[in-house]
């Protein structure tokens, strides 16, 4: 019978502690543990002393007038939290999805913003390749003229040498 009042004081101090609760629950926490301090311990002690001496009637009328409403105090406190873990719970359960939403689209728009930077570097690295090859072919077909140019002076020059020759040849002849 000692250890139910044992438990009962183990029961009280951690309704007491309250320290994972919100404010407004833990506040209400030591005010039902500061009530049960001061009824339902001196209650199950006198049941366990009148219970000791063999008076089960009285023992009895204690439990129902005196350790049973602190007892239905308790009951229906753990029902509040129990409801407001269920309220917790849902809200939770909502902000985590409103998170994982907001999430996806922040990944969507910086997937968006990433592709669009890669588009714009792929298009200015080609520009430049496709100016650096335009001036190379430019410059390519300047040489071309320039080339051709110089074999149209030298065919003339032979030409001009063959005929030259050609000439001096007719001239030796004669």
């Amino acid at each position: 019978a000692q250890n139910a009042s044992d438990m009962l004081t183990s029961a009280i101090a951690l309704v007491k502690n309250g320290e994972a609760l919100t404010p407004e629950l833990a506040s209400r926490s030591r005010a039902l543990s500061s009530d049960l301090e001061k009824t339902a311990i001196p209650s199950m002690n006198e049941i366990v002393r009148v219970g000791s001496i063999n008076s089960n009637a009285q023992a009895t009328r204690i439990l129902l007038t005196q350790a049973d409403p602190a007892f239905e105090k308790m009951d229906a406190y753990t029902n509040s939290l129990l409801d407001e873990a269920k309220i917790g719970q849902a809200d939770a359960l909502q902000r985590a999805g409103a998170l994982g939403r907001t999430i996806s689209w922040l990944s969507l728009i910086v997937s968006v913003v990433g592709i669009v930077i890669g588009g714009l570097l792929a298009w200015m690295v080609i520009s430049r390749i496709v100016k650096m090859l335009g001036e190379i072919i430019s410059g390519l077909g300047e040489a071309s003229d320039q080339v051709n140019s110089a074999a149209g002076q030298i065919s003339a020059t032979s030409q001009s040498l063959a005929e030259g020759s050609t000439e001096q040849a007719a001239s030796l002849e004669q």
